[in-house]
């Protein structure tokens, strides 16, 4: 596949991914993933470039460790040692007489976690095929204005479903039924919450391209090297403007109080990041530590706010008697888990008629523990927070302004996808686990953007 072709796709992939409800149905979502893992697979011959990322070798060690403890919990287990690591599966495979052989995996249901493993993989290799692909700035840009430009596809889409009552729908969309006299605005992905996810991820970056595009006179006297940066166009700036209107005015129709508290949230992460990269030099480790500080109370404030204030828009409740079932899952599989992507089969075991049959948690940290135990929690959560601090990390090591305002949007970006899942999981969603894994990527290729000397020295190139 050459570059061209390669790019394309991709924006497809960015167009396309959240119409058909965001790839999440039983159709959808095996096709998407077959889809993404064929295009990884076809950019090979792209993947040339190794990046140095910080502790890259930990962080691959550590989803070695993953992927093995998945493929542990479905290797058929004889009854005393099942008994003896998770004696509640033996429990609940004897009530339902589905242990004659005497064998059983830890997973409840390991078809269930074969298809956990076969997504988790996909998104993986898709991950790290991208990684090793050199994008040149611009197209960087590309990627990121294509996104903005779905996000308004959407939001538009959402509009005109919105004014005429959620009655009157294109093809792949579906009826959103919520309380009678309440309307919510939804693109295709058809929920709110997780439609508002979505929108989140796009407030934070295009703030920061505007800021770019209204400064890049002043970037470029600071530039001491070649790097070029976007022109100033008038057109470009009121589209950009037009796109944040749209996502946040979005995100307040669509009903979700915790998408209002993130969106907030992610206005004063980029003003707390403006504070550090306008500081002067000889003040900027003092600034930086304090701005930190005051980032990580704006975090910590938006998780326990989110979780007194957001509401499920299908039925207007909290999701409180949701967490009690979760936390009975995971005090009932404590060490191993009962399985990673078997939590709507596990749910039914401990319902007891509040809330009715419920598919995932309303945290995604929560999910994954009940899903992976104590043991699997930490061994799926730990990568990722390597991963997250790495790109922080090399972010400020940075000192070209240009790509410390773009680094600091997509950061901010992360951060509100991370917030959103204490309360909500909508990265269960293709369309949303495929946008978060591809601003991951970018902002990787951001921070190592022409940066030779970035661990050579306390001081990068540009």
């Amino acid at each position: 596949m050459n570059k061209e072709r390669f790019l394309f796709l991709l924006k497809a992939f960015i167009l396309l991914s959240p119409l058909p409800y965001g790839c999440v149905a039983r159709i959808w979502s095996p096709l998407f993933y077959l889809c993404l893992l064929l295009f990884s697979a076809f950019s090979l011959n792209l993947a040339t470039r190794k990046e140095t990322i910080l502790f890259e070798y930990h962080t691959r060690k550590a989803l070695m460790f993953l992927l093995i403890f998945i493929i542990v919990q479905m290797i058929p287990l004889p009854r005393f040692l099942l008994d003896l690591l998770s004696s509640k599966t033996v429990e609940i495979l004897d009530r339902l007489g589905a242990m004659q052989t005497g064998f059983h995996s830890i997973s409840v249901l390991p078809a269930e976690t074969l298809g956990f493993l076969f997504r988790l993989f996909v998104v993986l290799f898709f991950f790290r095929v991208l990684i090793r692909i050199q994008f040149k700035l611009w197209e960087i840009y590309s990627l990121l204005n294509t996104f903005l430009v779905s996000v308004s596809i959407q939001a538009l889409i959402g509009l005109v479903k919105y004014f005429q009552g959620n009655t009157h729908f294109f093809i792949f969309f579906k009826e959103v039924k919520v309380v009678p006299s309440e309307r919510f605005l939804v693109g295709t992905i058809a929920n709110p919450g997780h439609f508002s996810f979505y929108l989140e991820l796009a407030v934070p970056v295009a703030c920061v391209l505007l800021l770019v595009r209204l400064f890049s006179a002043k970037l470029r006297e600071k530039e001491h090297s070649r790097l070029h940066s976007v022109q100033v166009r008038r057109d470009e700036v009121l589209l950009t403007v037009a796109v944040i209107v749209l996502a946040g005015s979005g995100i307040v129709l669509s009903g979700s109080r915790l998408g209002i508290v993130v969106l907030i949230m992610s206005l004063l992460l980029i003003a707390c990041g403006l504070l550090y990269i306008l500081s002067p030099p000889d003040m900027r480790r003092n600034i930086g530590m304090f701005t930190l500080g005051m980032a990580l109370a704006v975090i910590v404030f938006a998780i326990f706010q989110g979780d007194t204030t957001f509401t499920n828009p299908h039925t207007m409740s909290g999701v409180s008697g949701y967490k009690a079932g979760t936390e009975k899952i995971l005090g009932a599989f404590p060490l191993f888990g009962g399985g990673f992507g078997t939590f709507r089969y596990l749910y039914l075991l401990y319902d007891h008629g509040e809330v009715g049959w419920l598919t995932h948690a309303h945290n995604e940290f929560m999910e994954t523990m009940a899903e992976g135990g104590i043991l699997g929690g930490i061994i799926f959560l730990v990568p990722l927070g390597m991963m997250f601090a790495s790109l922080f990390m090399m972010w400020t090591k940075r000192n070209h302004p240009e790509i410390r305002m773009v680094g600091m949007g997509i950061l901010a970006a992360l951060t509100a996808a991370a917030v959103h899942s204490f309360h909500d999981f909508a990265l269960r969603i293709p369309a949303n686990v495929f946008l978060v894994t591809l601003l991951a990527v970018l902002g990787f290729k951001l921070v190592t953007y022409k940066d030779r000397m970035l661990y050579h020295g306390n001081q990068s190139v540009y």
